[in-house]
């Protein structure tokens, strides 16, 4: 079957809504990747920070203590985490959507996983983390394998962010209202992160249609 003439004057809206839904794609991609390399930074220097001795900084001139900084640290952190858990999630409709129009303008179907690798033009840390192998002769790379703790690479970030979020706690003055801005951080971090650790245990198991979208929720074309 041939790909619809993207120069027919009938089927030049479908080709528009596909290089929409494609660059909408990278978008989210390439958000994901800003919030994620945001958060990793500064976990990294908050716990480089905690390490030193935990003492007064200045930032371009502007002094910060450290009860300062233990104090702003729970709400950057549930911001940053929220906002990349949002990124991962955009990534599945959105993937869905191009699939959806890709069947109509260029006749293919490709399984989801794969195609939103290869349409993936910003990657971040964690996409190449992926590529590590221990063996020095096996060329094989099986990007969507189950049973493998590459599924838990997100995961892994969320949990550590809210371990962090849940430290910063406890070097933070213990009153009521604190306790319990502190405390809301850490649960509102815990109720999304549900989600990207219910996926990553089914991929690892190799339950694909963990992966799949309703076609109520996928915004169908009329």
């Amino acid at each position: 079957m041939t790909p619809i003439d993207p120069d027919t004057e009938k089927n030049k809206a479908e080709w528009r809504l596909f290089e929409l839904r494609y660059k909408n794609l990278l978008s989210i991609t390439k958000a994901q990747k800003v919030h994620l390399t945001t958060l990793l930074i500064e976990m990294t220097l908050l716990w480089t920070w905690f390490l030193s001795g935990s003492k007064d900084l200045s930032v371009q001139g502007v002094s910060l203590s450290a009860e300062g900084v233990w104090l702003v640290a729970p709400a950057v952190l549930t911001f940053f985490t929220l906002v990349l858990i949002g990124s991962i999630n955009a990534a599945l409709p959105a993937n869905h959507q191009l699939q959806e129009i890709a069947e109509r303008t260029i006749r293919i179907s490709l399984p989801s996983d794969v195609a939103f690798y290869d349409l993936d033009t910003d990657k971040n840390v964690l996409d190449y983390l992926t590529f590590l192998k221990l063996s020095a002769t096996d060329n094989r790379f099986d990007l969507h394998s189950s049973h493998s703790i590459e599924h838990f690479l997100y995961p892994a970030v969320l949990l550590l962010s809210i371990g962090t979020t849940w430290f910063a706690l406890f070097h933070n003055p213990r009153t009521f209202w604190v306790i319990i801005y502190s405390m809301t951080c850490v649960v509102a971090q815990l109720s999304f992160v549900r989600r990207p650790l219910y996926r990553a245990w089914h991929r690892f198991r190799g339950d694909r249609p963990v992966d799949e979208v309703p076609p109520s929720a996928g915004n169908s074309e009329e």
